[in-house]
């Protein structure tokens, strides 16, 4: 009797040689005996849609013969369309749906289809960031593979660290307790050790067994046919919500690169012991807890198909009372308030650091900011070096301060920020708005909303007399990326805060004159500071507004200059 995991590796392998009708004949076969499991015949199905549109490569056809497109028999035709029916109606809201396809001709058509969907994504990630919600939910509600969307970075980082040097305490007595014990990981794991100077096996050999839960090797097999899948595009095409289709190149570098790091991290899973988790009972009673209604339904039942890649290690965990190893800082923190022993790989690499292994901390660190890996120890020189390397683009150095979790020390992340900054304005001065924007989505995110307009101001403008200069042109530059922050800010302050949509504090739709009032204020501070009488009051304050609304017009002339070029 065929398996998940033989169908999935099986499906893997098959088109590796190429695609034919004989090919597609054996994926539908598998689609057909494993029907209910849709994340799996989505994957599949994906896969065969694609190759319809691409020549058949059978290993007998001549090199020279014409390209032209998959054609199936009638029969076989038939039978894909009733696959792709079944999996409609088994998974409605799955990755796979129906579309007129004169609507993908036109952008604002193929805008609104996918907006819904982008919206979603877009609520997930601000979860995400503001350390609300474990990766793999975002993953599990978008219907995608959880390996994938580390691959991906889908929630736009990679939240592994633990900027709480008390719970970072905790997981480094929690790993010298478990040193050459039995250990639970996840998915998270095998991706983050696979990118340590060490590497997974030096790491696991410290333990006398590494669990696998059997959901997240599942997982991994589909994230497998996933990324081939992926490295056949050269493009993807999305909606950013409020600025419609956006179109990013897939470069032949970044194909290999997942396919690379998809290979490392199946390499690593073969060092592991892959154990079968096929309910989530104990785990679902955990999460639900302190999940967000609003993104999952109440009282909701997780299932090994649906949620298991990311949470059958905390079920295994609960089962067994082993310690868990994993690398989703929100995950560990719900399994340790469940008294589950939990640490991640930073707090692996410190002890064992202190036991002999070579310090590769530095080259760990500066692996982990390319990738966009946050809630790490700020060190100036290590994000200064990542930020030249990224030609100092607000990229893997500048996503670290648009989390909340980075301001706990406020002075000395300023500090840190201002000078990085500054050397951005140096080197590259057009990319300072998009830093700025991700120093306020964490400074003013970790506070109340209501504080957020103030602290977007006041940031905005220090940032501006720093680099591009306290004056109308300077802060025009500014201001756009400062209102799009402070949006984002008070969505993460009300993520962290608890609120939905309908508590979240009035006063969001007015931000844009909201930050312009305290922006004025900040300006009159200035201009009082600088010897004024004090009963030029009233001229100080008529000076401040001229001067606001006068970058404001450079900024919105500039914004519409770029929209008409577009």
């Amino acid at each position: 009797m065929l398996t998940l995991v033989q169908a999935q590796l099986k499906a893997a392998v098959l088109p590796r040689t190429g695609w034919s009708s004989d090919i597609v004949q054996e994926l539908l076969d598998l689609v057909e005996r494993f029907a209910e499991h849709t994340q799996f015949t989505g994957q599949v199905l994906s896969a065969i849609l694609l190759a319809t549109g691409e020549p058949p490569q059978q290993d007998d056809a001549p090199s020279t013969s014409p390209a032209s497109a998959l054609v199936l028999p009638s029969a076989l035709g038939a039978r894909l369309q009733a696959a792709l029916e079944t999996q409609l109606h088994l998974n409605p809201d799955g990755p796979l749906r129906p579309i007129d396809p004169s609507d993908i001709t036109v952008p604002e058509t193929l805008s609104r289809i996918l907006e819904p969907r982008a919206r979603l994504a877009q609520h997930l990630r601000t979860q995400v960031l503001a350390g609300v919600i474990p990766l793999g939910l975002l993953a599990s509600q978008l219907n995608r593979p959880y390996a994938l969307a580390l691959l991906q970075r889908a929630a736009g980082c990679i939240p592994a660290g633990e900027a709480d040097p008390v719970r970072f305490d905790a997981e480094v007595a929690a790993v010298q307790a478990a040193l050459d014990q039995f250990v639970v990981i996840d998915t998270s794991t095998l991706y983050l050790a696979t990118q340590t100077v060490a590497g997974f096996a030096a790491l696991r050999a410290r333990f006398a067994s590494v669990h696998l839960p059997s959901p997240c090797h599942d997982d991994l097999m589909m994230t497998t046919t996933a990324i081939e899948q992926v490295r056949k595009s050269s493009m993807n095409i999305g909606v950013e919500p409020g600025f419609g289709l956006r179109v990013s190149q897939l470069t032949q570098q970044d194909r290999d690169h997942l396919g690379d790091r998809m290979q490392q991290l199946v390499k690593a899973a073969g060092l592991t012991d892959i154990v079968p988790v096929a309910d989530l009972t104990l785990a679902t009673e955990l999460m639900t807890g302190g999940l967000d209604a609003n993104l999952v339904p109440q009282s909701p039942t997780f299932t090994a198909q649906g949620e298991g890649a990311w949470l059958a290690a905390v079920q295994l965990a609960l089962e067994t009372g082993s310690p868990l190893w994993s690398d989703d800082v929100i995950l560990r923190a719900i399994a340790a308030g469940a008294d589950i022993p939990t640490f991640g790989t930073l707090a692996l690499l410190h002890v064992l650091y202190d036991q002999g292994l070579a310090d590769t901390t530095d080259d760990d660190h500066r692996r982990f900011l390319a990738d966009y890996v946050v809630d790490l120890p700020l060190h100036p020189d290590l994000l200064r070096r990542q930020a030249q390397s990224d030609g100092w683009q607000p990229r893997g150095a500048a996503v670290p301060f648009a989390r909340p979790s980075a301001w706990r020390e406020p002075l000395e992340t300023l500090e840190t920020f201002l000078t990085l900054i500054h050397a951005v304005h140096r080197k590259e001065p057009q990319a300072v708005a998009g830093w700025l924007l991700c120093g306020v989505c964490g400074f003013a995110g970790v506070v109340h909303p209501h504080e957020a307009p103030a602290r977007v101001a006041r940031l905005t403008c220090l940032v501006a007399e720093q680099t591009v200069g306290l004056t109308r042109q300077g802060l025009s530059e500014l201001v756009l990326s400062a209102e799009m922050g402070l949006r984002q800010a008070r969505e993460l302050g009300a993520a962290r805060a608890g609120w939905t949509e309908d508590s979240t504090p009035t006063g969001a739709s007015d931000d844009p004159e909201t930050l312009r009032a305290h922006i004025t204020a900040v300006l009159m501070e200035t201009l009082q500071a600088q010897d004024q009488p004090d009963n030029e009051a009233d001229a100080i304050a008529r000076k401040a507004e001229e001067f606001v609304a006068s970058a404001y017009a450079l900024a919105k002339a500039r914004q519409e200059d770029q929209h008409q070029t577009a």
